[in-house]
Formats: structure tokens, C-alpha cells, sequence
């Protein structure tokens, strides 16, 4: 009878409300619904148990909380500001691990169970809510909450349009300059960071409502946060059209792989656009700016052409752990500038071509800055310098590169 199981649960005897409890959840298991009035009831005696002391069949009620949310949660939007504010206070205090953990369980089901925007609104309530005291503990698990519910989907539109939603911000904006504990500023600046990505426009526009002071708080947070962001991620290269396949079993290990593998592709750039005609035309292949203000592509005579030699020398020494290799698909990237291993604007493959010393030698004898071969005919031997180096035999090309 669930009247009751109802009564059960109400009595201040811990056994004999652990008996309703027990009683509840079977009653549960059968797939039968409460009516409104057993609902209200039952959570009426929940709050309740909430703020009992005795630790016993604290786990059997929240198993049984469990079960009711999930069968009744679209009945109890009336409910979830009382139960947020018992489960965060309750988590703030002294509870055993495994009671702790139900709890964190227990707030997991909540955000799944309800509409995000119930939930903002819940929390900012909290957030402004005079009459609650919650600790440093309670604190950091309700920052903790709205900044994951920042994440979930609809979230964007509920952070701004919530009522209080102005007023929450500037609590949050309060605690990042709490003066008695790092963890509260730090919790409260991952929460303003987490509001300012799930919505930048909204959170701009509640900012430029806020005092000059909280502003430059909050923009100061936000920055910071992105600059951190910024140094912590490797800006990948732009001269890298692929992404690099792994080695095969049989390539031999080195030291820093990744570290050859980027400075070698960036060396076969700067001789892919490499340009003989003294402040010629661009070739007609889209050009990377570092490459082209590398000093690379405009080399003249003289000094000029010795110093450039001499930048582009240094960076082919990354290439020589490469130089004992041979063979084909030696080298473990995809492409360099858009030019695949295969195909260097339509020139062979390696297994066509000559004898690398000879290429070497014809590169060197026509492909002098005083030299009148035509332009294409030199960026065609140049593209076979560039299957060299792909292929890995780069010895000839390092013993006569000067």
C-alpha cells in the first residue's frame, strides 16, 4: 500500500524508514507512477531526510531519490531549487566517501534528467539567494555544476535570458576576487570563462551593463585564459598540407623524430620556392609569407647569395640522419606546399629518374644566377632536386649544395 510506504518513510525511527525506503523503491521497480499528491508528499519528506544527521540509510534514500527522478523527473520542476540547494549544502559537509560519491552521483542524474535552462535558473538563484551560508566546499561544487551545464546543449541561449542572469555574473565576478581562498578565484574564473565561451555575444552585451571596474575584471579574466590557451597549444605549420604517416617497422628510431620531420619539410619548401631571377616574378604556386620573407626567394648576387647559402646550408644538416637512408618512402610525410610524394608538378618519381649525382651536377651547371636556361626548364630540375629529398638521397645534394 503506498500510503503506507509513505508513512514509513516519514518516521523519525531510521529503521523503519529505511523499511519504507526499501519498500518505495519495489513499489518503483513494478512501473508504477505516483499521483501528484503522493509526489508532493514524498518529496515533502525528502527535503527532509536531507538535513537528518544520522548517517544510516543515507545510502538506501539516495538510491531511492535516484529512482524517483528518473521515473518522475517531467513532474518535478516544482522540486529541483530545493533539491539543488540539499545536495549542494549536503556536499559541503562532512559526509563518508561512498555517501560523497552518491551525492556527485546524485547531481550527474540532476543536470541529465531537467532542462538546462531550469537548471541556469536554479543555480543563479542559489548564487543570489540571501538566506543560504554554503562554505568554501558548497561553493566550488556549484561553480563546478553551471560551468558543466555551460556545456550542454540550448545552454547558450538560457546563461543571458535567465532572470538574475546579470546579477549571477556579478557574483561570479565577486568570487574571482575572493580574498581568503585561491581555489574559490580560480573555480570563479573557469566559470566566467565557461559562460563567455558557451555565449560571447550575450556575455559582452551583460558586460557593458556591469560597472567599468567588474568589466575590466571580467575582461582581464577572459584574456588571460586566452593567452594561456594560445602558448599551451604548437601552432601547426602552415606549409603543411598533410599530416605525417608513421614509420614503417623497419625505419630506424631517432632521437626526435617529429622535430627533423618538421624542419625537413620547411627546408624542402624554401627550396621549392626558391627563385633564381633577382627580384623576379613569384612562380605561380601559392607561396607561404615565412617562406617568402625567409630570404629565400629573392637572392641576388654577391653577399646576398652567400648569406642565404649559407641560412638554407644550416637547415639542410636536419636533413643528414636521412642521408644513410635509401629507397623509396623513406621519408614520413604526406606533401610539402600542396606536391604529393608521387607527383611534383607532374615531375617522375624517383624510379625515372637519373643517377642523383648526375641531376646534382645538371642543377648545378644550369641553374646558375648567370646562367640563360629558361625559367620553367629551371624550376623543372628543381622539382628533381625535391624528389631527391623525398626519396632520401640527399648525400649528393649535401656534399656539392654550396
Amino acid at each position: 500500500d503506498i500510503n503506507e510506504i509513505i508513512a514509513l518513510c516519514a518516521c523519525t525511527n531510521w529503521q523503519e524508514r529505511r523499511d519504507g525506503l526499501m519498500s518505495l523503491q519495489y513499489y518503483l521497480s513494478q512501473e508504477i507512477k505516483l499521483t501528484s499528491g503522493e509526489l508532493k508528499h514524498l518529496t515533502e519528506i525528502f527535503t527532509k531526510m536531507f538535513m537528518d544527521s544520522h548517517t544510516k540509510g543515507w545510502g538506501v534514500f539516495l538510491d531511492t531519490l535516484h529512482e524517483i527522478i528518473k521515473m518522475h523527473k517531467e513532474d518535478l520542476d516544482y522540486w529541483v531549487y530545493v533539491l539543488l540547494q540539499r545536495v549542494f549544502l549536503k556536499i559541503g559537509g562532512e559526509t563518508l566517501n561512498s555517501i560523497q560519491s552518491k551525492l556527485i552521483h546524485t547531481l550527474d542524474l540532476i543536470k541529465y534528467s531537467f532542462p538546462v535552462s531550469l537548471l541556469i535558473a536554479n543555480v543563479y538563484r542559489f548564487l543570489l539567494d540571501a538566506t543560504q551560508t554554503p562554505n568554501l566546499k558548497s561553493k566550488t561544487v556549484v561553480l563546478n555544476f553551471l560551468s558543466t551545464l555551460c556545456s550542454q546543449q540550448d545552454a547558450a541561449a538560457a546563461i543571458s535570458t535567465t532572470p538574475n542572469a546579470l546579477q549571477a555574473l556579478q557574483k561570479l565576478i565577486a568570487f574571482s576576487q575572493d580574498s581568503k581562498s585561491t581555489e574559490m578565484r580560480q573555480v570563479a574564473k573557469l566559470c566566467i570563462v565557461a559562460l563567455w565561451n558557451c555565449n560571447t555575444p550575450a556575455v559582452t552585451m551583460m558586460l557593458t551593463e556591469l560597472p567599468k571596474e567588474q568589466q575590466d575584471i571580467a575582461s582581464n579574466i577572459v584574456h588571460n585564459h586566452m593567452r594561456k590557451t594560445s602558448n599551451s597549444s604548437e601552432p601547426s605549420s602552415p606549409m603543411i598540407s598533410g599530416s605525417p604517416k608513421p614509420l614503417s617497422p623497419s625505419t630506424p628510431p631517432f632521437g626526435d623524430q617529429e622535430d627533423v620531420y618538421k624542419s625537413l619539410r620547411r627546408t624542402t619548401a624554401e627550396i621549392q620556392n626558391y627563385s633564381f631571377e633577382t627580384l623576379g616574378p613569384k612562380l605561380d604556386r601559392d607561396r607561404d609569407t615565412t617562406s617568402q620573407d625567409s630570404g629565400i626567394s629573392q637572392m641576388s648576387a654577391g653577399n646576398d647569395v652567400r648569406n642565404d647559402i649559407g641560412i638554407l646550408e644550416e637547415k639542410m644538416e636536419d636533413l643528414r640522419p636521412f642521408g644513410i637512408r635509401s629507397g623509396a618512402r623513406s621519408l614520413p610525410y604526406t606533401s610539402v606546399n600542396g606536391v604529393t610524394e608521387t607527383d611534383s608538378n607532374g615531375c617522375r618519381s624517383l624510379g625515372d629518374l637519373k643517377d642523383s649525382d648526375a641531376i646534382v651536377k645538371e642543377v648545378i651547371d644550369r641553374c646558375c644566377i648567370d646562367h640563360l636556361t629558361p625559367l620553367a626548364e629551371k624550376r623543372g630540375l628543381l622539382n628533381q632536386i625535391l624528389d631527391l629529398i623525398r626519396q632520401g638521397h640527399v648525400q649528393s645534394i649535401l656534399t656539392n649544395f654550396k
